[in-house]
């Protein structure tokens, strides 16, 4: 499906050569889990072409990323992962050379937990193929993918906890990296499971307060009183298990 819609595109992308079409095309994924996408990042920034599974992958509409560019990717980055994901981007700005003239120069990858729509962290591996220069040697024109990689990440993190823990016996140390990592894992799924619960008025005032918004300007960003301001700060406390307007802050931007 994914092959055939880039396959198309690539025969009418102009900026190719036919051998560049052709390069491409042997090494574009047929993965139903992969987002191919084709972007300038240079003297021109747009997007050319995205796969029609973009919503179904990474849970937004195609039109947020043509939106937000590299916003979309920075501001759903995991906290924990967003220091490799900013290197990445960074590696990635001065390329030695286009993926045509030395693919491993001209590749860069990142795997990272991506912030889907529906709340839930989904691990991606995004790679990005720099197809065209500046003529100041910047990145210009790419191709870029995402693979929703969860499932992988999941039995790893499995199989290294399970190796660990066959071991900690002898180690206080590695006790303690399991009791830690096991508490890291659980944290983002316990997370998800409350945000289920709230309400689409409850989301937005969390946003709100995510950003540090107090209860007058949260009533006056979204046209309503203080006082229901008030009572879904309450109905927040509870339904994150939150004691206080601290802890909910906390909670609040570890979500948004």
């Amino acid at each position: 499906m994914v092959q055939g819609e880039v396959q198309k595109f690539l025969q009418s992308f102009p900026q190719l050569t036919s051998e560049e079409r052709s390069s491409i095309g042997r090494i574009v994924p047929t993965d139903r889990n992969t987002v191919v996408i084709f972007s300038s990042c240079g003297e021109t920034v747009c997007t050319f072409f995205t796969s029609r599974n973009f919503s179904s992958v990474l849970g937004y509409p195609s039109k947020t990323f043509i939106d937000e560019g590299v916003q979309f990717v920075i501001s759903r980055a995991h906290p924990t992962d967003l220091p490799s994901v900013l290197r990445f981007m960074e590696a990635s700005h001065r390329p030695a050379a286009t993926w045509f003239e030395d693919q491993e120069t001209g590749s860069f990858q990142c795997i990272y937990r991506f912030k889907h729509a529906d709340g839930s962290w989904r691990w991606v591996t995004q790679q990005l193929l720099v197809l065209s220069l500046t003529r100041a040697g910047l990145l210009d024109k790419v191709l870029m993918t995402f693979c929703d990689c969860t499932t992988q990440q999941k039995k790893l993190t499995e199989q290294h906890l399970a190796s660990l823990a066959a071991r900690r016996r002898s180690s206080k140390l590695l006790d303690a990296i399991v009791t830690t990592q096991q508490k890291l894992e659980s944290h983002d799924a316990d997370m998800v499971a409350p945000a289920h619960l709230l309400t689409a008025r409850e989301k937005e005032v969390l946003q709100l307060v995510a950003k540090g918004f107090s209860s007058k300007q949260i009533a006056y960003e979204l046209s309503i009183s203080k006082h229901t301001v008030e009572s879904h700060r309450k109905n927040l406390l509870q339904k994150l298990k939150a004691s206080n307007v601290a802890e909910l802050i906390q909670k609040a931007r570890s979500l948004y």
